[in-house]
Parts: structure tokens; sequence; C-alpha cells
């Protein structure tokens, strides 16, 4: 421990001469210089980390960008083998003809199918019990010809008008409606052009019974009651039907409060 009894001006120049603040001052330097190395080799370790650290965030930035155009490329390839879109089938058409809608059109002949089909099926009846006696019933023959050929136009209509109604393509071109059947009674066969339109035809019977039903009612004629009326006369129900149905294509009679109401086209 240095103790000192010059004067305050004379202290300086006693400190450089004084063994011991120069043997404490020694150990400060010694220990400033160490932790001044030591903050170097931080400083070069942070500037090192730093360094570092730039370069990570360049890679990830580059990284990224080698991915957006890697996706970018993918998806382009994905585009160019993807199969192309199915074409968009044309919207079916709202209403048909007279009123009607392809949905409406398809129940109409589904209708006219079963009704046939059950003509059918009594006539093979018909003609099996014939075959049984030993005989030839060549009404109930004819009878299923016929009731066989409207069963089938029937079909192709009725499946004509389902593919339209759900949004397809035509599937082919609409299949004209069937002339009217000739009529099997008591043996004969009606011709068919008398049926078709000739005097006394079932065509112009079921015009006049329309007429005649519905000339005093402003819903028309009751098709009930056209085919009640008509039945008096040796027609059957599909034959009405038929018949109905011919006269509506042909502009004749129309449909008025609903499909089962009719009434003169004058």
């Amino acid at each position: 421990m240095c103790i000192w009894t010059g004067s305050i001006a004379d202290y300086s120049a006693h400190l450089e001469s004084c063994s011991v603040y120069s043997n404490s001052n020694s150990a400060l330097r010694r220990e400033n210089a160490s932790l001044k190395e030591q903050l170097e080799e931080k400083d070069e370790e942070i500037t090192s980390l730093q360094t570092r650290l730039n370069e990570a965030l360049r890679n990830n930035e580059r990284n990224e960008l080698r991915y957006r155009s890697t996706l970018d490329e993918l998806n382009a390839m994905r585009e160019r083998l993807a199969p192309p879109p199915a074409p968009t089938p044309p919207a079916a058409a709202l209403i048909y003809k007279h009123g009607k809608t392809h949905a409406q059109l398809v129940q109409r002949y589904t209708n006219f199918y079963h009704l046939w089909n059950a003509e059918a099926e009594e006539a093979k009846r018909e003609c099996d019990a014939a075959a049984l006696s030993g005989q030839l019933n060549s009404d109930a023959s004819n009878k299923k010809k016929w009731a066989d050929y409207y069963r089938s136009c029937c079909a192709s209509l009725a499946h004509y008008h389902l593919a339209i109604s759900q949004g397809q393509a035509e599937p082919y071109q609409r299949p004209e409606s069937p002339p009217a059947p000739p009529r099997l009674s008591q043996g004969r066969a009606r011709p068919v052009d008398q049926i078709n339109g000739g005097a006394g035809g079932l065509q112009q019977d079921t015009l006049d019974a329309i007429k005649r039903l519905g000339s005093n009612v402003d819903t028309g004629a009751n098709i009930s009651h056209i085919i009640y009326s008509l039945q008096s006369k040796g027609y059957s129900e599909g034959e009405v039907r038929t018949a109905i149905e011919n006269l509506s294509d042909e502009g004749m009679i129309y449909s008025t409060i609903d499909e089962a109401h009719f009434q003169v086209a004058e």
C-alpha cells in the first residue's frame, strides 16, 4: 500500500515511479486486454453468424423462386396432360309440341306402351286358346301383330323423349307417330284407310265425339267419356287413345286444363 505524503502537485510524478501503483495498474491492463480480446472474438463470432444468416436467407429466397418455378411447370404440365372437358350436352327444349314437355311425352308414350302390351297379351291368349282347340283365329292373330307394332313404336318414342329430357343429344331422328290401327271385330279387320280418316273411320268418330261431348263444356271433353262413348261402337281403349294422339299431332284437337280434357280446334 502506497502512503503518499507529498503535495498534490507532485502526485502525478510520484505515480510514475510508484511500484505499488505500477503493479496494480499492470494487472488491470492485463485484465482489460484479456476482456478486449474476448470481446473481439465475440464480435467475430457475431459477424460470422450474421454472414451465415444472410447467406441462409438468400438461399431460402433462391429455393422459393425455384419452388414456384417448378410448381408453375407442373401445373402447366397437368393442363397439357389433362383430358379435354366433356362437351356440354344441349339443353332439352322445355316445350316440344302441343304444349307438352319431353318428360310429359315420356309418360304419354309409356302409358300407350302398357296399353298396347296388354292388348298383345290378350291377343296371344286368344291365339293360344284357338290353337288348343285346333282352330285358327285370324282376328286375334291380326290384333296381336298390330299390338306388337304399336308397343314397339311407343317404346321407341318414349326412349327418344327420355334421352332428350335428361339433357342428352338427340339419339336418333324422332320416329313418326304410327297411323291408327284397324278395328278388329266380328271376325273382320276394317281397312286402314277407313280407320285413318275415311267416312265413319275411328279418327272421324273420335273427332265427332270430342266435338259433341265438349260443345257445352269450357274444359272440353273428358278422355274417359270419349272412350266410353266409342266403346259402344266396338273400339278398344287403346285404339281411341291412339286416335286422340294422332288428332292432337295433326292439330285438329288440343288439350285444355290437363292431358285428360280435349277440345276441337276451330
